[in-house]
């Protein structure tokens, strides 16, 4: 065999692939667009860290890389091959991972450069020296064991039982105890808990009827699928105020607990009082969990090393309940995360409608959604079944009436295990008529709990109205505090009290209506807060004066508009349900909402009428329900007559609305909805929405669903037809003989695919969903194609022997990508590089994608906004749109949004705007209004009448 040549042409091979890799991993190939896009299903390329650079793939793919990137002299086969060799034994560079190596396409290798991976031409001349030194019979003046040993992270040994100290600091016990505990009735964490699960959101609404197909995660197997994450994990749980947010992280903390190798860290980011999360980990935590009054500066430097070293899980409880606005808060958490906890794992709940209330700097989170209640009623049946587990005659007579169809209403309501809590709990205490609103469940409750403490701390009618009366008043006032809105200070609480009577603070404290959560770092006095922030919101709303107030009310020199602040729409819910609210008052309240006019395109008018739709679920009786109800429906149903699809912020608000409304109004206006419509889409939408939401099993939804599929011939429209109908009524006997006939006539592979899942989710284990994917799996030829059966075949059918043990015991967690801050050097190296292609003539789309990576670096280049603006006009791709409105939602904001809307209003409003770009501009106005007060939006909308 000829001896291996290491001369100037196997040199200039050598470089030509090394740098393509480099390249190919940087995102910054200058080649064909989507031709690299296919290539990165082929070649999986990750940094282990800023020189060491992980990839995975096949000779063949290799080779492909070499003709996009050096398509004048690209390289066989064999020259990759040779390449490899010297990277491996010559240059020493190469380490390969593989365990098989004789006779395999299959590469799995880490590169290791001199320098950073943004250093190209740094990189180019290491390259070029050692190369040239190795030949000389020198070592190539890199040591690839000293980078590998610097690298490499050392287990330090520790003075502290950090496993124990973690595990004793965690809150074990039910949210929902302080107010369920005093007469003998104690629930440990997991004694009532239901395994609801969450599911992974991906931008999908809580309301939605997609996440049917989407696999649900309980505490154990969320725990199982991120445990051993290579990089740290980043996730965010967010739902509806109830949902059972908390309860979920607190059994995720027991689970982390009970390892060796993770520390849990819980805090509640109410208790932060503007403070940062690392001040309050060295200065409030760390002496808490140690029980001690100072901590050594060699304490906090140990803790910092195990975060370092990744065995820390932080898990972060309520955003929405930080003392700044939401987005000023997760900005300041944002900071934390991405600097000194960067290694640490990081866990957080949030309620849904502050999660995407506007800008969030944490939108990178992989998001999981907490789910309800089933339709089916068996786990809210269980539930009941397990609190009245000594007294099962009341839970049966409980159940009894939830499942009666005049008490739809508040069935609706607890479908969130806190107000099922609460409904319970006062069913235990007065086995009384159910209540009709959400205002109403938590009027019962607090009259039940009176008279259940009433042996314990005594107090008189009167003393019961004044003290809620004083808690109105607090909560209201925390509400109203733009700075601190959960939490109060000594002062606060006894300046609300000696108003009202001083002596019934100690009563009220006795009772457990307020809790002490901690003291002030700045004075020592305590801090108090309400035992759940839902709680807050009820004795809130108790203490509006007038419905005016909900509409807008003068803080200093601002007005604010409650009525159009995410934070406020739990407490006019609550207002409209209270029983000693005269009809009129709600009745003129809705009419306001109803008609109002924002003068600024409509968005805070669309808010306005989702807003009477939710309203409508306290307060039915609003004389213009059935026309509200059927305008929601209108946008979100009805396929527009010129056939141009609304925004989607119009149709998502519908839906949602829709989804909070009244039952008893929304169900008869869907069913003849469905009577009028001839539209097939749009039944299909309705019948869906009505039976699976609305009213699970709905006979006239299962009839035009049926229908439809008599009808409807193309076989990918049957089988959203048959999902539709499998999710409504499982057992039909049309779904199975439809799903029979498409796999046993269509030949489309993932016509097949789909048809087998369909079927195989009904009937578990069915031989001919089984039998179908086998034979689709043996003809496969691609790995894609392959990978999307054996993952088909795995929720139908985990134990089959073609799926590996891997996969059917974990799912893969969707990437996180979240860059490290770049170097100065980095973002000039790689702002160089972007500008030197837009000097090209590119056509928009890649205009646009170098002007989004440049963004990436660079976000205050002058160029980009210009660019963004000029692509928005004309743009018809939606990837290129979606691209411009997703730059320019991460990089406008302040002044700059001052100067970029208007003119993005001018193109919304422009005549000549196309369809794709007028709905696109329509998104991103919609995500600024939730980012901006509505005082604010309207005078920088009105700006743009006199440019």
């Amino acid at each position: 065999m000829p001896k291996q040549s290491y001369g100037a042409v196997p040199k200039r091979r050598s470089q030509s692939l090394l740098f393509a890799l480099l390249d190919f991993a940087n995102d910054s190939l200058d080649a064909d667009e989507s031709q690299v896009d296919r290539l990165r299903d082929q070649i999986e390329a990750q940094w282990q860290s800023s020189e060491r650079l992980v990839i995975r793939t096949k000779l063949r793919y290799l080779q492909t890389l070499s003709r996009l990137a050096t398509p004048d002299a690209p390289l066989t086969l064999p020259q990759i091959k040779t390449a490899l060799k010297s990277f491996t034994g010559f240059l020493e560079i190469l380490e390969d991972n593989r365990t098989i190596t004789r006779g395999s396409e299959n590469w799995h290798f880490t590169l290791t450069f001199w320098g950073d991976r943004w250093e190209r031409d740094y990189n180019i001349d290491c390259f070029e020296q050692a190369w040239e030194s190795c030949r000389s019979g020198g070592n190539g003046e890199i040591s690839t064991q000293q980078k590998q040993q610097k690298a490499a992270k050392v287990e330090l040994k520790t003075k502290h039982d950090w496993p124990s100290i973690c595990r004793n600091a965690l809150n074990t016990r039910l949210t929902s105890n302080p107010l369920t505990a005093s007469d003998g009735m104690v629930f440990e964490l997991g004694d009532l808990y239901v395994p609801l699960g969450v599911v992974a959101n991906d931008g999908v609404d809580e309301n939605s009827d997609s996440d049917a197909d989407l696999p649900s995660y309980t505490p154990e197997l969320f725990f199982q699928n991120h445990i051993d994450r290579e990089q740290p994990n980043r996730l965010a749980i967010v739902g509806e105020p109830g949902t059972g947010k908390t309860t979920f992280l607190q059994q995720l903390a027991l689970h982390l607990g009970n390892t060796k190798t993770c520390l849990p860290v819980w805090i509640s980011l109410a208790d932060l009082d503007g403070r940062s999360l690392e001040d309050y980990i060295t200065s409030t935590w760390l002496r808490q969990a140690l029980k001690q009054f100072a901590i050594a500066s060699e304490t906090i430097n140990e803790f910092a090393s195990l975060i370092e070293q990744g065995k820390v899980w932080f898990l972060l409880d309520a955003l929405d309940e930080m003392g700044d606005p939401s987005s000023r808060a997760a900005t300041t958490l944002a900071h934390s995360v991405e600097s000194w906890l960067g290694n640490a794992h990081v866990v957080l709940t949030c309620r849904s409608t502050v999660w995407k209330s506007g800008k969030n700097p944490l939108a990178y989170f992989t998001t999981y959604r907490c789910q309800s209640f089933g339709s089916d009623n068996q786990q809210l049946e269980n539930f009941i079944q397990q609190w009245f587990q000594q007294h099962s005659s009341l839970g049966d007579r409980l159940i009894f009436e939830l499942n009666r169809r005049v008490n739809n209403r508040i069935h609706a309501v607890v479908r969130h295990p806190l107000y099922l809590t609460l409904l319970c709990r006062t069913w235990q205490l007065t086995q009384g008529k159910l209540p009709t609103t959400k205002a109403i469940l938590y009027r019962q409750f607090v009259d039940a709990f009176y008279e259940w403490k009433q042996d314990a701390f005594p107090t008189t009618r009167t003393q019961r109205q004044t003290i809620n009366k004083a808690l109105g008043q607090l909560a209201l006032q925390g509400l109203q505090n733009a700075l601190q809105q959960f939490r109060f200070r000594q002062r606060e609480v006894e300046n609300i009290f000696d108003a009202f009577d001083p002596d019934l603070l100690t009563v009220t404290l006795q009772l457990g209506w307020l809790d002490v959560v901690g003291k002030s770092e700045e004075t020592s006095e305590k801090i108090y807060g309400f035992y759940h922030q839902t709680f807050q919101e009820y004795f809130a709303a108790t203490a509006i004066a007038q419905w005016q107030d909900l509409v807008a009310f003068q803080q200093s020199e601002e007005t604010r508009y409650p009525a159009f602040e995410y934070g406020w729409q739990e407490i006019i819910l609550l207002w409209l349900g209270r029983e000693d609210i005269a009809n009129t008052e709600k009745e003129a309240f809705l009419q306001t909402l109803w008609q109002w006019q924002d003068n600024c395109g409509g968005f805070y008018s669309l808010w306005a009428t989702c807003m009477v739709g939710k309203g409508l679920a306290e307060f039915p009786d609003f004389s213009e329900a059935k026309t509200v109800i059927n305008q929601l429906i209108q946008w979100r149903f009805e396929t527009p007559k010129d056939g141009i699809s609304l925004p989607p912020p119009i149709i998502n608000q519908a839906g949602i609305a829709l989804s909070r409304s009244d039952r008893q109004l929304t169900i008869p206006a869907l069913e003849n909805f469905l009577e009028q419509t001839n539209n097939p889409f749009d039944q299909w939408l309705a019948a869906h929405s009505l039976g699976k939401n609305h009213d699970p099993g709905n006979k006239r939804a299962i009839t035009i669903l049926e229908k439809l599929l008599a009808e409807d011939s193309h076989p990918d429209m049957k089988l959203n037809l048959c999902r539709s109908l499998g999710l409504i009524d499982p057992t039909n006997k049309i779904l199975l003989q439809t799903l029979t006939q498409i796999l046993q006539t269509e030949s489309k592979t993932s016509t097949l695919r789909k048809a087998a899942l369909r079927l195989g989710r009904l009937y578990p284990a069915h031989p001919l969903a089984i039998t179908t994917l086998e034979t689709l799996f043996k003809q496969a030829t691609e790995k894609s194609q392959r990978s999307n059966i054996l993952d088909t075949l795995s929720k139908i059918a985990p134990d089959n022997p073609l799926i590996p043990t891997q996969q059917a015991s974990k799912t893969p967690a969707k990437t996180t990508r979240k860059s490290r801050q770049k170097t100065p050097r980095e973002v000039e190296l790689a702002t160089a590089t972007i500008l030197k292609k837009l000097d090209q003539d590119l056509p928009l789309h890649k205009r646009i994608y170098h002007i989004t990576k440049l963004a990436n670096f660079n976000p205050s280049h002058p160029i980009i906004i210009p660019t963004l603006i000029e692509g928005l006009a004309i743009a018809r791709c939606k990837t290129t749109l979606r691209l411009i409105i997703e730059t320019l939602a991460k990089i406008v904001e302040g002044n700059h949004l001052r100067e970029v809307l208007p003119q993005v209003r001018e193109i919304y409003l422009n005549s000549a705007t196309q369809a794709p770009s007028k709905r696109t501009c329509y998104k991103i106005l919609w995500e600024w209004s939730k980012d901006l007060s509505y005082p604010d939006f309207q005078g920088i909308w009105q700006s743009g009448d006199r440019l």
